[in-house]
Parts: structure tokens; C-alpha cells; sequence
């Protein structure tokens, strides 16, 4: 079976486009709890702050459905949520319609308040937990590219979704690639990985 890299497209306005498409995430191993910072009311069906895999309820509850294998939820907690629709503005300008004072990207989110509204509104989002159980090889030290890294077979372990402390980045099946495909084509990528 094949297997693909999960990957987001580069965004436009680089840190800032990122912030403001994916947000940003902290998350407590331990005790099992991703906190999301984000602007709304947009928020895309799957996004990825900071290494992790978010999910709207809607996309949660398709997958659930779609008998893809490798798939844990666990619930978000929204701990800040501020206004700012951005959807509107010119992707293709060189700059975003409006910058942060600070010029730094994450006080998009920091400067402004928290929307207890907002966040009501957005619903339940989900970050997916990948067991982490494929081993991800290199031929060298230092890559140059992907491409350059492999997986090991065994360890995929047939997972439609599946992760590996190798490397920071999901790995998908052809079938779970096929299903995301129709769903959320623009929002992600796939890159081929070898498989050993």
C-alpha cells in the first residue's frame, strides 16, 4: 500500500498566513489536553497549528464514519478565539490587508480579545492523536528533502493514519488520501513516501 506525508500547503504572507489559516497550540502530553489559540468565524475543516492536526466537529464526525484506521480524537480546548475575518482579503497581495502592530505574527491573536460568542459559534474542534509506531529511516544524517526519508513497513502496520517520533508530520494511507482527497483537497498535500 502506499503511503503519503500529510502535508499544508505553503501560505500566503508566510508566519502571518500561517497564523491566521491554522492558529496556534500548545499541548500537555501528560495530561492529554490541546490548548488552541485562533481567529474566526472562519475556521477551515482541518488545520494544523504548531505539529498537530485539528478538526472541525463536522469533518470529526465523517471520519469516525469513513472506517479510516489510526483515528483518535481528543476534545480542544479553545482557550482564546478572537475576531478577525480575514477570508476577504487579497491572498495574492505581498502583505495581509492589516499587520499587528508589534509586526509580530501570533499577536493577530494576542492583541485582540477573547470571543466567548465566537468560540461558541466555531463549535467543538478535535485534535487527531497518531499513534506514533512507524519508524522513519534516513540513508544520512542530514536530508535534503523528504524524499530522501523511508519508512519502515512493518511498523505502518496497515494504519490509515499513523505518526512516528522520527519526524514531525502524518502519514496516510492511498485510502485515507483517497477519502481526504474530495473532502479537503486545497487545504492539504500529500508527498509520496518510500516505503522499505
Amino acid at each position: 500500500m502506499n503511503y503519503y506525508f500529510l502535508d499544508f500547503p505553503r501560505d500566503p504572507w508566510g508566519d502571518y498566513g500561517s497564523v491566521l489559516q491554522h492558529g496556534l497550540c500548545t499541548q500537555d502530553k501528560k495530561a492529554g489536553v490541546v490548548r488552541l489559540r485562533r481567529t474566526g468565524p472562519y475556521v477551515p475543516p482541518i488545520s494544523n497549528p504548531v505539529f498537530s492536526l485539528v478538526v472541525t466537529e463536522a469533518l470529526r464526525r465523517d471520519l469516525e464514519a469513513s472506517g479510516l484506521s489510526g483515528l483518535r480524537f481528543v476534545k480542544v480546548v479553545k482557550e482564546k478565539i478572537v475576531e478577525l475575518d480575514w477570508q476577504s482579503w487579497n491572498r495574492k497581495a505581498e502583505w495581509p490587508h492589516v499587520m499587528p502592530e508589534s509586526g509580530e505574527p501570533e499577536d493577530y491573536i494576542d492583541e485582540r480579545p477573547h470571543t466567548k460568542a465566537l468560540a461558541a459559534q466555531i463549535g467543538d474542534l478535535w485534535s487527531i492523536q497518531l499513534s506514533l509506531v512507524a519508524k522513519v529511516g534516513r540513508d544520512r544524517r542530514v536530508v535534503s528533502s523528504r524524499k530522501e526519508l523511508w519508512a519502515v513497513g512493518q511498523t505502518l502496520g496497515d494504519l490509515d493514519f499513523v505518526g512516528s517520533r522520527d519526524v514531525g508530520l502524518a502519514m496516510v494511507s492511498q485510502r485515507a488520501k483517497d477519502w481526504l482527497t474530495p473532502r479537503v483537497g486545497k487545504l492539504v498535500v500529500f508527498e509520496e513516501l518510500t516505503v522499505r
